[in-house]
């Protein structure tokens, strides 16, 4: 049993990731600051996940192994939501890793400034090529700016560490049915539960190294686009309920209106779509259907959008009208 105050909970969703587990549990129990708690949740993982986290948990008494059902990522994040014990909660991919100072530099850069969000880089590794690419925060106070950085500094929550007292005062989980930028909505309700003069703390320093798998993922991912487009939309809804919930009007929000709703509504499904048409090999009434589906949304969900959102949302329309026709060239001679 630890006998310190726990400084930091992370929490690692699992699931057939055998191959990559143990570099991801040692590189958190290698953590220079060790008042940490690593709380590792199986999901229903077919391969040798289980046993690795069981060998961890037996040689070290900061690590906390629960098997769960298959439930999904966000389900399982929010499990270690409810048993996590630290002041702040951190989640880690369980084919990632840390820099050993992570949880030091993290920690300290949230006391030093007094913050309940601290946010620091991340490097994305392969396989093949070793180091892809190094991506650092924008430093700045701005919650606007902070959610239009780079996509892969903004919308994780693997690179940031959050005041757990904040979390569980407002019980921010993420939405449960969703599977993907779910981060994204945990992270503006976060920031929204945060006081008006409360700041995002940086650390300007890729020490979150995130593992790029393979190309085939991509591909997979827009195969998937016509369950992917309605799951954007669960994030939107959980967002909203958030807002009600807390006495906010989504129509009055205007980091909402501006940045996550234009995110969620326009932007990422246009863009799921457009890659679509530029690297897939659909039948057009494939296409045809994703572009249904994109204007059902926009009768459900459009009046959250300002003006110059939509301006800008009828340029990005007129590029994917352009390459569904030059895709399909041969209809329309």
């Amino acid at each position: 049993m630890q006998k310190y105050p726990l400084k930091i909970s992370f929490i690692v969703p699992i699931h057939n990731t055998a191959e990559f587990l143990p570099r991801c549990i040692e590189s958190l129990l290698a953590q220079t600051l060790v008042e940490i708690e690593v709380i590792l949740l199986d999901n229903a993982s077919s391969d040798q996940s289980a046993q690795i986290c069981q060998h961890y948990q037996a040689q070290d008494v900061r690590v906390h192994f629960y098997q769960l059902a298959k439930i999904g990522v966000s389900r399982t994040r929010n499990y270690g939501l409810d048993v996590a014990q630290g002041e702040f909660v951190g989640f880690v991919d369980s084919d990632d890793y840390l820099l050993d100072n992570f949880a030091f530099e993290m920690y300290l850069t949230a006391k030093q400034q007094n913050s309940a969000l601290v946010c620091c880089g991340v490097t994305k590794v392969g396989r093949e090529q070793g180091i892809i690419a190094s991506y650092v925060p924008d430093i700045t106070k701005s919650g606007v700016k902070f959610f239009k950085q780079h996509a892969d500094i903004r919308n994780p929550v693997w690179n940031k560490i959050y005041q757990r007292a904040i979390i569980d005062k407002y019980q921010i989980r993420f939405p449960a049915e969703s599977y993907y930028v779910e981060d994204y909505a945990f992270n503006f309700m976060f920031y929204v539960a945060l006081s008006k003069k409360a700041t995002i703390a940086y650390v300007p320093r890729p020490l979150y190294c995130y593992w790029q798998h393979s190309n085939s993922m991509m591909s997979s991912l827009y195969q998937n686009l016509a369950r992917l487009i309605p799951n954007l939309m669960l994030n939107l809804e959980a967002i909203i309920d958030f807002l009600h919930k807390n006495n906010y009007l989504p129509q009055q929000n205007k980091l909402f209106r501006r940045v996550m709703a234009n995110y969620y509504i326009s932007e990422l499904p246009l863009w799921q779509i457009k890659q679509a048409l530029i690297v897939g090999d659909f039948k057009q009434s494939r296409y045809a259907y994703l572009i249904k589906l994109f204007w059902v949304y926009q009768r459900k969900y459009g009046h959250y959008l300002l003006r110059l959102d939509k301006i800008v949302q009828i340029e990005h329309i007129c590029k994917v009208k352009l390459l569904y026709k030059a895709k399909f060239h041969n209809e329309y001679k």
